[in-house]
Order: structure tokens, then C-alpha cells, then sequence
């Protein structure tokens, strides 16, 4: 718990390649409907 306050950022860098595709995806503008 404590590490969320600490350190929000890093929880990012443990999404799963497919998640990171999905965030860059979404970042370009595309709709959950286009990534599925």
C-alpha cells in the first residue's frame, strides 16, 4: 500500500506488454472498440 504513495509511477511499468500496447493505442486516439 505504502509503495502507491510513494511510488504511483512505478506501478505503471508493470502492465503487461498487451496493456502497454492498449495505453499507446488509446494515447493515439483510438477507441476501446477499435482496439478490440
Amino acid at each position: 500500500m505504502a509503495t502507491d504513495e510513494t511510488a504511483p509511477i512505478h506501478g505503471q511499468s508493470s502492465l503487461s506488454d498487451r496493456e502497454l500496447q492498449i495505453v499507446e493505442l488509446v494515447a493515439s486516439g483510438l477507441t476501446n472498440q477499435e482496439i478490440s
